[in-house]
């Protein structure tokens, strides 16, 4: 009996679709001129930070030299293209005042075109770890037909199977295979340091943008995370930037930092009990009866209320 084809092995790799679509591409002669300002963005999430100085820096060495690499884009029906990759070329030659730029025209579905997008993501050098972690997360999804979410979920499963906590199926361990080839082809690491990773998805926004925007990296980050208040996290992450803190300094400051918060906490408590003693006391020492009773049965009804509450 033949042995039944796995049902992922028919979904090629992002890789390997943008090889045949830009072979396909080169080898009919779609490199061509395009106006500039007939190309739109893509309509999948687009994650773009790139400063001004480097457009800029791009745009002198056009000048000098021309632009080496064409911009990928895809044909709409309107007539219009958008942009697949080369924001940065797009930008740079809008600054020398350019109508035109080189192009390859692709012929490509949704799927395909956002396949090409991701990959050309996760070809920058100066990709931060946050939003690798984010492209590769939509490139598997993609790959595996899922949503991002489901593609979250189905990482969380295989980490828990891998703990012994729980066994895929049959069609899971399939899919399992695939996103561990995936992985391995397009991001050159394994399941284990992708699910690592993920806990950036779950850092605090202001983190996330000091990653993105600062170059903050990423296992500083998680250590970060720890103090919980964004006052702390700022000015640590300040800190780090400026004085480009090793892993095991931040490490010492975040414990020195979270032993000291503890110690006020500890104080504000030992303080707030004083407090709430000495005011018993003082209630003790009223002479009035009824006005003691009076106290106490209020203290009690604030009582029910703060356990009805909770």
């Amino acid at each position: 009996m033949a042995q039944k084809p796995p049902r992922i092995s028919a979904i090629q790799s992002a890789n390997e679709r943008i090889e045949e679509a830009m072979k396909e591409a080169k080898g009919e002669g779609k490199i061509r001129e395009i106006e500039i300002q007939q190309i739109d963005p893509p309509k999948f999430h687009d994650r773009v930070e790139c400063s001004q100085a480097d457009i800029m820096s791009l745009a002198n060495n056009i000048k000098e030299v021309g632009l080496l690499n064409p911009i990928i884009v895809r044909q709409l029906p309107s007539g219009r293209y958008e942009r697949i990759a080369g924001y940065r070329r797009i930008e740079a030659c809008k600054l020398l005042e350019m109508t035109l730029i080189p192009a390859i025209v692709v012929r490509a579905d949704d799927k395909l075109a956002l396949l090409m997008m991701l990959s050309e993501n996760l070809q920058r050098e100066d990709l931060n770890a946050y939003d690798t972690t984010i492209s590769m997360l939509q490139l598997l999804a993609v790959t595996l037909r899922m949503s991002n979410e489901e593609m979250k979920s189905f990482i969380y499963r295989i980490k828990n199977a891998h703990n012994g906590k729980l066994v895929l199926d049959e069609s899971e361990i399939e899919k399992a295979e695939e996103v561990s080839k995936s992985l391995a082809r397009v991001g050159k690491i394994d399941i284990s340091g992708f699910i690592a990773k993920m806990r950036l998805l779950n850092l605090p926004p202001m983190l996330i943008e000091s990653m993105r925007l600062n170059r903050l990296p990423y296992t500083h980050a998680v250590e970060i995370a720890k103090l919980k208040d964004e006052k702390l996290m700022l000015s640590l992450v300040a800190k780090v930037l400026k004085e480009k803190l090793s892993m095991r300094d931040t490490k010492a400051l975040v414990s020195s930092m979270l032993s000291e918060n503890k110690s006020t906490e500890n104080r504000d408590a030992s303080n707030g009990l004083k407090g709430f003693l000495g005011t018993l006391k003082k209630i003790h020492g009223i002479k009035n009866q009824i006005l003691r009773d009076q106290i106490y049965q209020k203290m009690r009804e604030i009582e029910e209320l703060i356990n009805e509450d909770q």
